[in-house]
């Protein structure tokens, strides 16, 4: 099976997905919604060399998605719409062993290939990449800086993002397969010299005035600069330790940052700094990995 003809079924899947579960396409889609409320059980458990599971109904026993718990966030996001895909397509048994895109390897069968498609257009339809970069301030990304940051607001990896770039028409292939080969690390050290909270395996954050009225998906062990010059500090929660960052020379001016410990309580957390006069309100959804069975957060809400 083709790629072309993968995702030319892919697309119109996720399209009807989204509109049936009533998913807004303009903001970070919530795939783990997405699979309860389309009548799957699922499920968070340590895995061993493999991201993720599909079981399809059988008796009275409904169909179920079982993800590694191993694995960071946006990796559990993207196996987890992987799997949606094998139930939507009604594909049977499926064990899916790699978390990330597997484009390009000609021994992938065409169930893998149309769960693949339909995961990257689930995740990164056109009208949520667009309000992502409108965020950002750009038409497209021009250096592999603007893939991280756009790949941290859509909540999908660097590789993920820089794979489905050609299927936007944001970036040609050839250049978005030379971002993909990039260390993630080399990038997050480009935006700062001193570690997240958690390491470098966890992610660095550059947001500006842009990401006031959106949703910031932070993960306990991240650091959020802020791009605002001369800000000030007004109010930071539990877990989050929002400091002035001096100068690195002359030239400079200081930075805010804020530093979320890694033993941070997941939930909202709100952080308001003062820019230009004016308090801003930055709202931060604090994430780990997930772990056991999942039950929809909407419906105890209601």
């Amino acid at each position: 099976m083709s790629w072309g003809l993968a995702h030319e079924e892919a697309i119109v899947l996720a399209a009807d997905a989204r509109e049936e579960l009533e998913i807004d396409g303009f903001d970070r889609i919530d795939v783990f919604e997405a699979i309860v409320a389309s009548g799957l059980k699922l499920m968070f458990r340590p895995l061993k060399g493999v991201a993720g599971f599909y079981e399809p109904a059988r008796g009275r026993a409904s169909a179920g998605v079982l993800v590694n718990a191993s694995h960071p966030l946006a990796l559990q996001r993207y196996s987890a719409a992987h799997e949606l895909g094998h139930h939507l397509f009604g594909h049977g048994r499926q064990v899916d062993r790699d978390g990330e895109p597997l484009r390009g390897r000609p021994t992938t069968t065409p169930e893998e290939q149309r769960a693949e498609a339909f995961a990257s257009w689930f995740l990164m339809p056109p009208e949520t990449a667009h309000s992502a970069l409108l965020r950002l301030g750009i038409e497209q990304p021009a250096t592999e800086l603007d893939v991280y940051a756009l790949a941290l607001r859509l909540g999908v990896s660097f590789r993920a993002m820089c794979t489905h770039l050609p299927s936007l028409r944001l970036v040609n292939r050839r250049t978005a397969e030379a971002w993909s080969q990039l260390p993630l690390k080399s990038i997050k050290q480009r935006l700062t010299d001193e570690p997240p909270p958690g390491g470098w395996v966890n992610d660095v954050w550059q947001v500006t005035l842009g990401d006031v009225e959106s949703m910031l998906y932070v993960r306990a062990g991240d650091s959020v600069w802020f791009d605002l010059p001369a800000a000030g500090v007004v109010e930071a929660p539990d877990g989050v330790g929002l400091e002035e960052v001096p100068a690195s020379d002359l030239l400079g001016v200081p930075r805010l940052r804020a530093a979320v410990a890694v033993d941070c309580l997941p939930g909202p957390a709100h952080v308001v700094v003062e820019h230009d006069g004016r308090e801003h309100r930055f709202a931060l959804m604090v994430a780990r990995p997930l772990r056991g069975r999942y039950f929809s957060r909407i419906a105890v809400t209601r």
